[in-house]
């Protein structure tokens, strides 16, 4: 009877901190902040600096000296040696993969050149796709969004423009929600509401972190978007 007491009074203490450790519950109003209209998005030239590979050294500085070293003394002192070959005992081999042509986010065609050139983003791209019933897709990476009609294989977006992308701070920007560098875009379909939604990230602390989430008004994503912002912090 005392063990019995003894394990019902752990029981108790263990279920009453529980209780107080429990998550509260908080109400939250979201109200829709605005309306985008992709149709009246103005044609910007849109341009990208990036650095893909570090300069090499050069001049009288310690880094070129030591560059120099490892590439033409230090091979003479210690050159490289084959311990031993290695012996294949598979000898069941796959195909080689194939790289093919697939859909990809493409500036348009430039007669001249002969040739499209692939939209660009961030890095990581964070690439996200979302396509409808009725054959509307869409694509997104940072931080462009873009929209292509299947059955008539025609971008949709900012057509005529340097690319048929549309940046994510249009749509934030047009009311009073503010971007600061947004990234990570997810596109979902509702097959039920035949409608895309869209999220994306801006601000990088607790003092500007925000989810900018979008609601289309139909299956066109050229039609007028409903933009709401939930705090992020």
């Amino acid at each position: 009877m005392r063990y019995f007491i003894c394990c019902l009074c752990i029981v108790w203490s263990l279920f009453g901190q529980s209780q107080s450790d429990a998550p509260q519950k908080h109400s939250l109003t979201i109200k829709k902040s605005h309306t985008v209209y992709p149709k009246s998005y103005v044609n910007q030239f849109d341009f990208e600096l990036k650095h893909v590979e570090v300069p090499s050294p050069g001049g009288e500085s310690l880094k070129s000296h030591i560059a120099k070293l490892k590439k033409d003394v230090i091979p003479n002192i210690y050159p490289r040696v084959r311990t031993g070959s290695i012996k294949k005992t598979n000898t069941l081999e796959a195909n080689p993969p194939i790289l093919g042509s697939s859909f990809y986010m493409a500036r348009p065609y430039v007669p001249v050149l002969d040739s499209s050139y692939a939209v660009t983003g961030g890095t990581p791209l964070d690439n996200t796709l979302a396509i409808s019933n009725g054959g509307f897709l869409m694509t997104s990476i940072n931080s462009k969004i873009y929209a292509h009609d299947i059955v008539a294989d025609t971008a949709m977006l900012n057509v005529g423009g340097s690319e048929n992308t549309i940046g994510f701070s249009f749509f934030a920007s047009q009311g009073n929600v503010s971007t600061d560098s947004p990234f990570d875009p997810k596109l979902l379909y509702d097959p039920n509401r035949d409608r895309f939604v869209m999220v994306f990230v801006s601000g990088r602390d607790e003092t500007n972190s925000k989810l900018v989430l979008g609601f289309s008004s139909s299956n066109n994503p050229a039609d007028p978007w409903h933009i709401y912002e939930l705090p992020g912090n």
